[in-house]
């Protein structure tokens, strides 16, 4: 009898839950901080979009014309890694900030570490 009294209360609560980010940070515009392995990417001018899900899963997003594209391959060989894959591909030029805006882009530089890594 008891667990008919609380379910209304739980379905308030879950009624008026919002979605949660945990620890994830996002920044719309130029470049700030980077991680600490790789450094001039992230800080390329095309750059307008970072999203850091704290678990070393990163995306930079940026919008780059064909020359700063050669630039940011150039800039991520020279990065001191195990391996350096480059993708290319055809896919969705769009990604949604944590507040829902729309933010338009051609390159998506994703660094995988940490957590995520090991999830793989």
């Amino acid at each position: 009898m008891r667990t008919y009294r609380l379910l209304p209360a739980v379905l308030v609560l879950l009624g008026c839950a919002r979605p949660g980010y945990g620890m994830s940070m996002e920044q719309v515009g130029p470049p700030g901080v980077p991680p600490a392995r790789v450094v001039e990417v992230p800080q390329h001018e095309s750059r307008v979009y970072y999203l850091d899900a704290h678990n070393g899963d990163v995306h930079f997003y940026f919008k780059a014309t064909p020359g700063h594209i050669g630039e940011l391959i150039k800039l991520h060989s020279a990065t001191r890694l195990r391996d350096h894959v480059v993708i290319i591909s055809s896919q969705k030029t769009e990604v949604r900030t944590f507040h829902g805006d729309k933010v338009d882009y051609n390159v998506d530089f994703h660094c995988l570490d940490g957590i995520a890594l090991s999830m793989i």
